[in-house]
């Protein structure tokens, strides 16, 4: 219990979370149950889920940028036996978990240095880093357009 806290420091929300739920919790608690119900799945478990079956058939499935890669590289990695499709599509999530971070970092100087966002593809600013960290709330899912309406809100309002 002492190095919770220690490993809470070392980790992301996600890998924190998922330490949790299949390393730590399942150690102290006799009904394992209970684990669902303090930890429900999240859209990206279910997602990986559904990978994992295709993957067992050694059925090569494309990694998304959009997948939260954390969950996704933990829950592929229980998945035994492991085929070649498992272990590609492995790589692609660490691939793609290495870039989100560069650019995370790279968006963090950028902001230290006191500069603005860089411009994504269409000329807007790309305030949206974490790709993936908004499936961590099934509500968040359910409103992608969120971040649209409050940027034409604030837009309209400094028309009027």
């Amino acid at each position: 219990m002492q190095m919770l806290p220690v490993n809470a420091q070392t980790m992301d929300q996600d890998g924190f979370r998922n330490f949790q739920k299949h390393v730590f919790w399942p150690l102290f608690l006799e009904d394992p149950s209970l684990i669902d119900v303090m930890y429900p799945k999240t859209l990206d478990e279910m997602n990986a889920e559904a990978e994992n079956e295709r993957l067992a058939q050694n059925e090569l499935v494309e990694a998304l940028p959009t997948d939260n890669h954390t969950t996704h590289i933990f829950t592929h990695m229980m998945l035994m036996p492991k085929t070649w499709a498992t272990w590609f599509h492995f790589e692609m999530h660490q691939r793609l978990l290495a870039e989100q971070k560069a650019q995370e970092m790279q968006a963090q100087q950028i902001q230290m240095m006191g500069g603005t966002q860089p411009l994504d593809k269409i000329g807007k600013n790309n305030n949206k880093v974490n790709i993936g960290a908004e499936k961590r709330n099934p509500m968040e899912t359910a409103s992608p357009l969120k971040a649209e309406m409050k940027s034409n809100l604030i837009t309209n309002q400094s028309k009027y």
